[in-house]
């Protein structure tokens, strides 16, 4: 293992140096990945949530529209559809679940969605869901909603409207916090239907913001939707179809920000590059002592791979942790501004990063050290200049 002590002994020969390389390979290694994390996460994150229903119906003709609201809770509309449409989508034998949702106010910027306890955001927790089903002024508040608001459970919360207008006799109780899914409605705070209509944009009891719909059988969807626009005057979304085309808009950023990581990338490469190239020519005589007195190619080579190697793992590492501590906390503060959840990094990922960082040390290792290895040692030993 002389190699590896003589690899060592390099990088520590040249401790600054060795601390700029390192240094790019973190700012390079840590930008590229949380830029490619972020973008992976959000283009996950908009096909499972538009996977949440079948149809979304509403006010508006936009089916865009209509799926960025009801799903992604982006943007707003007043205007309402009537409740009754509801009642007969349930009374349909083509549809398997209707779900109801009010969406107006927000508590701090986080959007309030009164609904019932068939929404997809509390599908799989009976005790979440058992809140909604109340006419009490409570509220399921999402992880991001929890977090950035320091709320627990029995706090209370006003939403704008009523902390506008000084009514803080009828505040909200905070009954759940939702964990963490990495989805939009992390963001949301959830209260039963009567309660979200005693917001002042929704007095009466016969309107809606819009219905979440799930089919029986995927056959009777193109069916329904035609008979939902000839018998009520409501805008209807096939959320499978939006998010495709929201997919591939989205694709295109996603190219932008991956040519900007591979750029980032790529110069803190350019960086070790320069840095070892000018390293390794001023050594041309120590590689030729070292063969000398016996060392072979294959061991020189080997210890400059490993060198490069050592380098570029160490700055992996340390970027892959900051861009997973990145990810961490940038994810909350892109999915409450924006709307747009991002889950920390995966293991897979963080691994596969320091992989291909490390490789790529070692490709450069390798590649600069042979063709140095080709000069004749008399000629080098034989020249003061070396």
């Amino acid at each position: 293992m002389i190699w590896l002590r003589l690899a060592w002994d390099r990088a520590t020969a040249r401790l600054f140096v060795t601390l700029v390389v390192v240094l790019g390979v973190i700012i390079g290694s840590a930008v590229s990945e949380t830029i490619i994390g972020i973008t992976e996460s959000a283009g996950k994150t908009l096909v499972e949530t538009g996977r949440a229903a079948d149809l979304v119906i509403g006010p508006v003709e936009d089916p865009r529209l209509l799926v960025l609201q009801g799903l992604f809770l982006i943007g707003g509309s007043s205007a309402q559809i009537p409740a009754y449409v509801a009642e007969e989508l349930r009374d349909d034998p083509r549809v398997a679940q209707v779900v109801p949702y009010i969406l107006g106010g927000n508590v701090r910027g986080f959007p309030i969605v009164g609904t019932t306890r068939n929404h997809p955001a509390l599908a799989g927790s009976d005790v979440l869901a058992d809140f909604l089903e109340t006419n009490d002024r409570v509220a399921v508040v999402g992880s991001v909603v929890a977090r950035s608001l320091r709320l627990k459970i029995g706090d209370k919360i006003l939403s704008a409207h009523e902390a506008l207008e000084g009514n803080a006799g009828k505040p909200l109780t905070v009954a759940a916090v939702r964990r963490t899914h990495g989805d939009p409605w992390d963001r949301a705070v959830f209260v039963p239907l009567p309660v979200a209509r005693t917001h002042h944009a929704f007095q009466g009891e016969k309107t809606l913001s819009g219905l979440l719909v799930r089919c029986a059988t995927p056959r009777e969807l193109l069916g329904l939707e035609s008979d939902l626009r000839k018998r009520f005057s409501v805008g209807t979304a096939f959320p499978a179809l939006e998010v495709r085309v929201i997919r591939k808009l989205w694709g295109d950023f996603e190219s932008v920000f991956e040519g900007v990581a591979f750029l980032v990338f790529f110069l803190s490469l350019l960086s070790l590059v320069v840095m070892v190239t000018t390293g390794f020519r001023n050594r041309r005589r120590e590689l030729a002592i070292l063969r000398a007195i016996g060392f072979s190619r294959f061991e020189i080579i080997l210890s400059s791979v490993a060198e490069t190697t050592l380098l570029t793992g160490v700055g992996g590492v340390i970027g892959t942790g900051i861009a997973f501590a990145g990810s961490f906390f940038l994810g909350p503060l892109l999915t409450a501004g924006w709307g747009i959840p991002v889950m920390p990094l995966s293991a897979g990922t963080m691994i596969m990063g320091c992989l291909i960082v490390s490789s790529a040390g070692a490709v450069i290792g390798l590649l600069l050290a042979v063709p140095l290895l080709r000069c004749e040692i008399s000629v080098i030993l034989s020249d003061p200049l070396q």
